[in-house]
């Protein structure tokens, strides 16, 4: 029999079958249910009562939707209009009314109240419809059903999900005249197939000058349009001029990584080391005649001769993957065409890769203050350097400058440095870097900048006013550089920062135009610019859809000492599984032994006390960085505490430590009983049976899931089990 899934499967896939037949399908399939009441559902009226109108309950909306116009028929987006049209056929639901926007009917499905509706508007705009039909009819949100495709499963699959994802269609949860409208609605998402030209499911007859034209030649740009390129795709790319600071009319291919980011801090840290290293040297028996000096031209000079070789290596890339690589500013002119320097060019598809820039506070006397780039590109070295601000840039950078000995001092909003990262890590580094001479103003919030007579700069913060500072450098954040784009005219919808809000596979509110990178304001790390640019390509041209997998990304802080990190923090992974096992170690590394200096390393395990699965690592100290990457492979596996145990250290190193951790530093244990988890979720537990009864009873012999008698289902089919998974992860 043809059950849900597969129909919709069968719907965008072309193999259409005549809807009289599927809807006796469904008719016939309703008939042999056995009647199952559930105990979070309420019993079942009768069909003369429910004929009668049962005013005492609330009617279903089921809504499915699509775009109107003969451009879609058939294709993927109208999944949703299809699934209407069974329901209607199945049980004589006429929709030949018109309210708000939509075609509307009323009935009932197995003595459920229902009313149907699809939507005239095209799907981005659906909110305009649903909204006023939820609002008009007081209809509660756990009973409303949105049906419609979604690329995120695989072929012929269904799911129900309670907040769902809105899988490129976000105009029945974005678009006004909504009520306070959460984003848990029951939404019903059908897989289907993307069609063979990476579009919208129907061939567009439109002939383009570039099947992809890409603004910003980024990491994720570069990564993108090559490997569109590599699947047959003709791909443009523009880029601004070459500079080392980026500016409205300033960039370089290479994007922030490469010109004005990792890269050339990378070169700054490791001069910056040395000074560390000569004082390590001479408790190995060296001894110099006079302190090492250190010229900071000699070390720019070098450092913008490498960005120059690196921007040439990634011109050649895209040269010779065929990619057309155009030098001028990009601005969308319309959903397929951009404007660079005025000259129009046509693409089917366009991508936004245009990264993020320093972001500086409106203070008095901004202008004096200097951000991320300008540090990396300084004429001469600070005497004397504020560092404003408690993020990562902030602490590499006074880690540079103290390693260049410079007299470094950092104001930091916060009591703590590094927001956002585990709790012992970020007590752990401020001590250490403190111990290096930088000295931290906590709880100080910058209010003026003042420049004196001599040139000299004074900072004036909510507590004091610290005076002769040769440069004052804010590291307060980055914003997307998507300013100026003509992103708005288009109907590109963007987060209150600028941020381009996009699905799961990149794709923005306008069908033809995604983003990958810093300028959607996901994950901002170059390696995860790459990993979306890939999908992107994979997804659109490869005829593969893609989600990025966000899970366990590792990441650093090039401080000193540096920082690796991979999986949950402590608090997270409370949150997440309530008991759990903390490790950690702070000691003394071998080599401080004979430096004499007080240099420590700290590590962290993070482990589930239920499954011994270890959810996190933590480590601060001398090549954090290189150590977790190693881990992250093993954290993304899913390997156990007991899998670390068993695995031999390589001695004598600091890295063996992760494998020598025995006994744990604490446990902690959250352990509610099962009923007061149940009642915890049991309103979403009672409105997902509510959406299984209303649809899957429909397609699909066997009893309901129950949580709280039965705890299976009888059904075995594939969507059923995925289903009886997915409630399971709810009741806990």
């Amino acid at each position: 029999m043809l059950g849900a899934a597969a129909f919709s499967s069968a719907v965008a896939s072309g193999m259409r079958l005549p809807l009289p037949v599927l809807a006796k399908t469904a008719r016939r399939r309703m008939q042999m249910l056995p009647s199952v009441p559930s105990p979070l559902s309420p019993p079942r009226a009768s069909a003369s009562s429910a004929a009668a109108g049962d005013t005492d309950r609330k009617p279903w909306l089921l809504v499915g939707l699509g775009n109107p116009g003969k451009l879609y028929q058939g294709t993927r987006h109208n999944v949703g209009f299809e699934m209407i049209d069974v329901i209607a056929e199945a049980e004589g639901i006429s929709l030949s009314s018109m309210r708000f926007k939509a075609m509307f009917g009323k009935g009932c499905i197995c003595d459920v109240p229902v009313m149907l509706a699809k939507p005239t508007t095209f799907m981005n705009l659906s909110g305009e419809s649903v909204g006023p039909l939820v609002s008009y009819f007081n209809i509660p949100l756990n009973q409303v059903l949105l049906m419609y495709d979604d690329l995120d499963l695989p072929f012929a699959k269904l799911r129900l999900l309670p907040k769902g994802g809105h899988g490129g269609h976000n105009g029945a949860l974005r678009s006004p005249p909504l009520p306070p409208f959460p984003s848990n609605l029951p939404r019903r998402r059908l897989a289907t197939r993307a069609s063979a030209d990476g579009g919208n499911g129907a061939a567009d007859p439109r002939q383009f000058d570039f099947d992809l034209f890409t603004i910003g030649a980024g990491s994720g740009g570069v990564r993108a349009s090559r490997f569109a390129a590599t699947y047959g795709a003709k791909v443009a790319i523009c880029e601004l001029p070459f500079s080392t600071i980026s500016s409205e009319s300033a960039g370089g291919v290479g994007g922030t990584c490469v010109l004005r980011g990792c890269v050339p801090k990378k070169l700054l840290v490791y001069s910056s080391k040395y000074s560390h290293e000569f004082e390590e040297s001479r408790g190995f028996g060296w001894t110099y005649e006079a302190d090492p000096m250190h010229d900071w031209s000699t070390l720019i000079a070098n450092k913008n001769a490498e960005l120059q070789r690196l921007t040439g290596i990634y011109k050649n890339i895209l040269q010779n993957a065929g990619v057309t690589l155009i030098e001028g500013r990009g601005k969308i002119v319309d959903p397929h065409t951009v404007d660079v320097d005025g000259k129009h060019y046509t693409a089917r598809h366009i991508l936004i890769s245009v990264g993020g820039r320093p972001n500086l506070p409106d203070i008095p006397g901004i202008e004096h203050a200097i951000d991320s780039d300008a540090a990396l590109d300084l004429p001469s070295k600070p005497e004397k350097i504020a560092i404003v601000g408690g993020g990562y840039i902030a602490l590499e950078f006074a880690g540079i400058f103290n390693g260049l000995k410079s007299e470094v001092h950092v104001f930091i909003r916060q009591k703590k440095v590094l927001r956002g990262f585990d709790e012992e890590i970020r007590n752990f580094v401020s001590e250490q870097m403190s111990l290096r001479g930088i000295e931290f103003h906590t709880e100080e919030t910058p209010q003026a900048i003042l420049k004196s007579s001599d040139g000299l700069l004074s900072l004036r913060t909510n507590k004091e006013m610290v005076d002769g500072f040769s440069h004052i450098m804010f590291a307060t954040g980055r914003r997307p550089n998507t300013k100026n784009l003509g992103l708005e005219d288009v109907g590109v919808e963007l987060a209150k920062n600028g941020a381009i809000l996009v699905d799961e596979y990149s794709q923005t509110s306008v069908d033809s135009i995604w983003a990958v990178g810093d300028a959607t304001d996901r994950l901002n790390l170059t390696p995860v610019a790459l990993m979306e640019g890939a999908a992107f390509a994979k997804t659109v041209f490869g005829k593969e859809p893609t989600v990025p997998d966000y899970r366990a990304v590792p990441s650093a802080v090039f401080s000193q000492p540096p920082i690796g990190q991979v999986g949950l923090m402590e608090e997270q992974a409370i949150q997440e599984y309530g008991d759990v096992d903390i490790y950690t170690a702070n000691f003394r590394p071998l080599k401080a032994t004979l430096s004499g200096l007080p240099d420590r390393v700290f590590m962290k395990l993070i482990v589930c006390a239920s499954t011994n699965k270890v959810l996190g690592v933590h480590m601060c100290g001398e090549d954090s960085p290189e150590i977790i990457q190693g881990i992250a492979i093993a954290v993304k596996a899913g390997l156990t505490k007991a899998d670390f145990d068993s695995t031999v250290g390589i001695h004598p190193t600091s890295a063996e430590e992760l494998v020598t951790m025995r006994n744990p530093t604490r446990k902690i244990r959250k352990d509610p009983s099962p009923a007061m988890i149940i009642r915890k979720n049991s309103d979403r537990v009672d409105y997902l049976l509510e959406a299984l009864k209303v649809v899957f009873l429909l397609f699909h012999e066997g009893v309901l899931f129950d949580p709280c008698s039965a705890n299976e289902l009888s059904c075995s089919c594939k969507v059923c089990i995925q289903m009886e998974l997915l409630l399971k992860s709810f009741m806990v």
